[in-house]
């Protein structure tokens, strides 16, 4: 299986097909929770690790969850690969999670990840489509209803696993951001036709 070596986070990162690999997105949302300096994370949606790894690197303690059990075996993997040890979760957002935590990070899907079954098919196809492409976007058009509902769900959760005055750091496509109109954010930076926010509790 072919590996990526990121030089500039210091981590190595195998991929899979079946789980979507490390994008743009994925790095920038990892340098603003940095900049954030948190204590403790939450990578939701941790696909192959890559946030929650590199974050355990620079100290701060993060652990990953996400729905695709073959997510959660890669980020095991690629985190015994960089030397770092790991919390991982199997769950439907914060089904599966008790704790709270400083900073929750959020890449969502294509598509509403309400079973384990339809999560492992979009990542499948996911891992086949090259992110920030026409393609991707036209894909994205005829699921983003459930995507939404997604993004919906996980802002109304996230706020009981937040400490106080944690923080949210996630990609927001354009059609999504009315979500936010009553919630305290800001965004730190757009990205193909959406915005890379941080939604305060």
């Amino acid at each position: 299986m072919p590996e990526q070596h990121f030089s500039e986070f210091h981590i190595t990162i195998k991929h899979i097909r079946g789980v979507s690999s490390v994008g743009d997105e994925t790095k920038i949302i990892a340098h603003h929770a940095k900049a954030l300096q948190p204590q403790t994370a939450l990578d939701m949606g941790c696909g192959t690790g890559f946030i929650s790894i590199y974050l355990n690197t620079i100290g701060i303690d993060c652990e990953a969850v996400d729905i695709n059990p073959n997510a959660v075996e890669l980020t095991k993997e690629n985190a015994k690969k960089n030397n770092i040890e790991i919390i991982t979760y199997h769950s439907d957002l914060f089904q599966n999670i008790s704790k709270k935590y400083d900073l929750i990070t959020f890449n969502a899907p294509y598509g509403n990840t309400s079973s384990a079954k339809s999560s492992k098919v979009l990542e499948f196809i996911k891992s086949f489509i090259p992110k920030k492409t026409i393609i991707t976007k036209i894909s994205y058009y005829f699921i983003r209803k459930k995507r939404k509902e997604l993004t919906k769900r996980f802002l109304e959760q996230a706020q009981s696993h937040l400490n106080e005055n944690g923080k949210c750091i996630l990609l927001m496509d354009n059609y999504e951001m009315d979500l936010l109109k009553e919630k305290k954010h800001m965004v730190l930076e757009p990205f193909f036709g959406g915005q890379i926010v941080l939604v305060e509790s």
